[in-house]
């Protein structure tokens, strides 16, 4: 698959409805039999990025259950992870969080897993252990703003269990200077304000 074809495809899906069919896309290439697998891939994304958690859960499922390379197999499970913990499924997510983390074979993706296998934690209460996941995913630098604002929000909540409404609002501030308009640089601005509303 060329990169052109790729950043057609990713376009397509992240300004036409999210429930775009398939099909329609594949069409465009009809000989490219890597095609299915990389629309369905990255529809389950998008769904997740318009916080569209049930839906993705479904499409991410079935992107991970179809045939892919090994390489590529850690990004599906982390992926499906993501959409499991947002959708409140925090174990089954935990389960395939740590199996992308093992399995990662470049640095992007053992970021990535270690990003979601720390969000995981934090929702758990686990924050010695999200903390721990969390700094080495933003000490990688890597995955671009919104997933360093995904990052840090999630070490905002960890350092809020903790006690530590100071540290939060530093993660909190970092989450959205990282991508002050993705949906984690968001709900960072909406925690700054709560911290600020507490005697």
């Amino acid at each position: 698959m060329t990169r052109y074809q790729k950043t057609v495809v990713t376009s397509a899906l992240v300004f036409l409805p999210a429930g775009l069919v398939v099909e329609e896309v594949v069409e465009m290439w009809p000989r490219n039999r890597k095609m299915p697998a990389f629309v369905e891939a990255n529809r389950a994304v998008v769904l997740m990025l318009r916080e569209r958690w049930d839906e993705a859960v479904a499409v991410a499922r079935r992107s991970a259950a179809g045939e892919q390379t090994t390489a590529h197999a850690a990004l599906r499970q982390n992926n499906l992870a993501w959409a499991l913990a947002h959708a409140g499924a925090l174990d089954e997510a935990g389960g395939l969080a740590q199996r992308a983390l093992d399995g990662a074979r470049t640095e992007v993706v053992r970021a990535a897993a270690q990003g979601t296998l720390g969000a995981i934690c934090a929702l758990n209460g686990e924050a010695d252990r999200a903390l721990a996941l969390l700094d080495a995913a933003v000490a990688s630098a890597l995955g671009g703003g919104a997933a360093m604002s995904a990052r840090h929000y999630y070490r905002g909540l960890a350092l809020e269990s903790k006690g530590s409404a100071a540290g939060a609002r530093q993660a909190y501030e970092a989450a959205r200077r990282a991508a002050p308009q993705s949906q984690f640089g968001r709900k960072a601005s909406a925690r700054i304000a709560q911290l600020q509303s507490k005697p």
